[in-house]
């Protein structure tokens, strides 16, 4: 073998090995991160609490009806984020915040 083949062979020798550590890197990764932390996943999760939540409370007013569902997903968050009832016909700009918040209680539930 020539030296120019030796080098050749060194350097897919190196370059396999490389490809083997970012791919066990990859998976080791993944193992950290389970599929119930996904924005996708997490988003359904609210999803069914809210929609769980709404079915429980049968109320007539949009602001009662607001603060039950908000009570029955997170009491904390709803505390955090509505601290100040909404007022009639107000357009609720905290929602994401708030949903935010109980994303983040599903996923603390999930690593107790």
């Amino acid at each position: 073998i020539t030296q120019t083949g030796r080098n050749r062979s060194i350097l897919l020798v190196a370059t396999i090995f490389l490809l083997i550590l970012a791919i066990v890197e990859l998976s080791e990764a993944r193992r950290k991160f389970p599929p119930t932390n996904t924005k996708r996943v997490l988003r359904g999760y609210l999803e069914e609490v809210e929609a769980e939540c709404g079915e429980n409370c049968v109320l007539s007013a949009r602001g009662e009806l607001t603060k039950c569902v908000g009570d029955c997903m997170s009491k904390a968050c709803y505390k955090k984020h509505y601290y100040e009832e909404l007022e009639e016909g107000e357009i609720d700009y905290r929602k994401p915040n708030f949903d935010e918040c109980v994303i983040e209680e599903i996923k603390a539930s999930f690593n107790e």
